[in-house]
């Protein structure tokens, strides 16, 4: 018997003991044999080693490191750009802004780097329009949102605790690509579940009731949105990050013990829901809004806020309310850059810091010129270090590619 390192795993060894997440979910149970999707689950969840038969006794390092190659100073420079506004003596800021530097120097060349530096649009600062009617804006532009048929079935499920797994199969199941898109997902090692599912009713009862309703209403609002600019944003990129600040805010919520890990992860993947009803219906307020943020170095929603009177936080959270989604959704959407006014700001702190640390992994077009700044206390209320949240990301961000598969490859 032996411990081996994630990397020296191969297909067909016997597990000594149960192979399990950081988080205590068993992808695999002792005695069975090593798979392929078992090995994958490992890396996506950030599991460093299992324990095997017949293996040689310790860990062993056949490639031992590289050594760390200078960073180039185009690399250099785009870090300090993009972290302009975020304050980099903060400890967690300066993990961040470290790993994004490593990050962009090994995905992107040293060009468009430079390209990335660019102001968007025009390069000076202009008046912008001013106040805007929030609730005339809602109204006119919610309609314009087609919403899939069962959305409100789904809603008033979530909502009664008397629903049973088998109600809520049937609710979904009206809905074939939304019925194809849960099963896609619930197999993804984002789950890590050891066999495949292959009925809605077996996802329901694996995964949970609410559990599965909330990822359902998340996928129905995702579908819910197309026709946007792309010379505003790149619409991959918009739900890249989103749903990699879904994935870091439920893995945060597990390791700092918050319940409720799957309501994190779809109220962060909508966190920026206003912002993208006004890039899909109203996109030359979005347009100017961008410009000025770019220009003059300034945190989106404060500039929103300046020129509107109300910011892309406040619209989301009041959509949200209208289509009656779940109060807490609609208030880690509303507090999602102000944790600090939340009613419950531990639970806001956990959407917050997700929200930040998904802007640093590498630069997108998504519609977020500069990393949000981010709020020491909410930093603080997780009780977590910079390594931690590094651990975590690293781990979102393959979560995340299997996600986006399963959202969007038809």
């Amino acid at each position: 018997m032996g411990i081996l390192g994630t990397e020296e795993l191969k297909e067909g060894m016997i597990l000594a003991s149960d192979l399990r997440t950081l988080e205590g979910r068993t992808i695999l149970e002792a005695g069975q044999s090593l798979t392929a999707q078992a090995i994958r689950t490992c890396t996506v969840w950030g599991v460093n080693e299992a324990d095997v038969i017949d293996a040689p006794t310790g860990k062993t390092d056949p490639n031992p490191p590289e050594e760390q190659q200078a960073i180039a100073e185009p690399y250099k420079k785009l870090t300090v750009h993009r972290f302009r506004l975020a304050d980099t003596k903060h400890p967690a800021i300066r993990v961040l802004a470290h790993d994004f530097a490593e990050k962009v120097s090994k995905t992107i060349s040293e060009e468009q780097a430079e390209t990335l530096m660019v102001p968007y649009g025009q390069n000076h600062c202009e008046p912008l329009p001013g106040y805007q009617d929030m609730k005339r804006i809602l109204r006119e532009n919610a309609e314009l949102v087609s919403l899939p048929a069962v959305f409100h079935e789904i809603t008033d499920a979530l909502r009664n605790p008397c629903s049973s797994a088998a109600y809520v199969a049937e609710i979904i199941s009206k809905d074939v690509a939304l019925s194809a898109k849960l099963l896609r997902m619930v197999n993804t090692p984002f789950y890590g579940f050891p066999r495949k599912i292959d009925t809605l009713s077996r996802a329901v009862t694996i995964v949970g009731t609410n559990q599965l309703t909330s990822l359902a209403l998340g996928i129905s609002v995702i579908s819910s949105f197309n026709n946007i600019p792309e010379d505003l944003i790149r619409v991959q990129d918009f739900w890249l990050q989103s749903i990699t600040c879904g994935s870091i805010a439920r893995l945060l919520a597990v390791r700092t013990g918050i319940p409720g890990d799957e309501r994190f992860f779809v109220a962060a993947l909508l966190h920026n829901v206003g912002r993208l009803l006004l890039l899909r219906n109203q996109p030359d307020m979005v347009r100017s809004v961008l410009e000025q943020a770019h220009a003059c170095a300034m945190p989106l929603h404060e500039l929103e806020k300046q020129c509107w009177g109300w910011d892309h936080c406040e619209l989301g959270a009041a959509l949200l309310k209208q289509w009656k989604l779940p109060v807490f959704i609609e208030h880690q959407v509303r507090h999602h850059h102000t944790p600090q006014y939340a009613i419950r700001p531990e639970e806001a702190a956990v959407t917050h810091v997700a929200e930040v640390a998904s802007h640093a992994i590498i630069p997108a077009h998504n519609g977020a010129p500069y990393i949000p700044s981010l709020n020491p206390e909410a930093w603080d209320r997780l009780g977590i270090s910079g390594n931690d949240l590094l651990d975590i990301i690293n781990q979102a961000n393959q979560q995340a590619k299997t996600v986006m598969a399963a959202f969007f490859n038809e």
